[in-house]
């Protein structure tokens, strides 16, 4: 027979509840998970970046390599793709806070 460590105690109750997120009448920005499906040979250059130190994890060197990829626009380019971003934010902020 194998040792399973996976076993907990818990003493006293336990009481599970969902809490629903509240945005302030303020907030601009909302952060959830979304899928992106990308070829293997993408996923292994994200892989590939982690190992080597460039970033933590795959998710960070999406980030690592648009930042990069950012700091190569013109100024007008910038200007542009942050338009494009944060008008893509507000739809999303709205789109949350319908839920």
């Amino acid at each position: 027979m194998t040792e399973n460590n996976n076993f907990y105690k818990i003493n006293g109750y336990v009481t599970l509840e969902k809490v629903d997120p509240e945005l302030p009448e303020n907030k601009d920005q909302v952060t959830f998970d979304t899928n992106l499906k990308i070829s293997n040979h993408s996923r292994n250059k994200l892989q590939a970046m982690a190992s080597i130190g460039y970033s933590e994890n795959q998710r960070s060197a999406v980030d690592v390599a648009l930042q990069a990829w950012y700091d190569t626009l013109t100024v007008n380019e910038q200007k542009e793709f942050d338009l494009q971003v944060h008008t893509l934010e507000q739809r999303d902020v709205k789109i949350k806070s319908k839920k």
